[in-house]
């Protein structure tokens, strides 16, 4: 949508960043762990939930998705991380071409910036928080 969004890290933490494609971006920390994001046009996080939801709702590979609401899940460096969950089960077919259901759970993380959204995949690992309190989101 035009919004600029500069991403300054601690080069201790953070050995290298780079754009996969827009509007995802990807950092390595100094152990080689690969961590990726996206930055989302939506104002709010409650915003980018339901465009989650109504991007969920039109896959026909997955069904009876339960979302839960969002929840602070803590500070951050300088950002408020909210999360939720997903349950669904994945469709497939097995070799005779009957339907097969995969359950399926998912927690992703967002961060407010003004008029766009920060969300990755939610992780308990710590050195991932670790490396996202070394980065710093400057909206322009």
């Amino acid at each position: 949508g035009g919004t600029k969004v500069k991403v300054y890290y601690d080069p201790d933490v953070i050995a290298s960043a780079y754009t996969l494609w827009e509007p995802e971006f990807s950092v390595t920390d100094t152990e080689g762990n690969a961590y990726d994001f996206a930055i989302v046009d939506c104002a709010t996080a409650e915003k980018f939930l339901e465009w989650r939801i109504d991007n969920f709702n039109s896959i026909q590979s997955k069904t009876n998705g339960e979302f839960s609401g969002l929840e602070e899940h803590g500070v951050v460096g300088e950002n408020m991380v909210k999360k939720y969950n997903l349950k669904y089960d994945q469709i497939s077919t097995d070799d005779n071409n009957n339907a097969v259901y995969t359950p399926i759970s998912y927690s992703e993380c967002v961060i407010e910036l003004g008029s766009v959204v920060v969300c990755f995949d939610n992780t308990e690992e710590q050195k991932f928080w670790d490396v996202l309190a070394a980065m710093k989101f400057v909206v322009e």
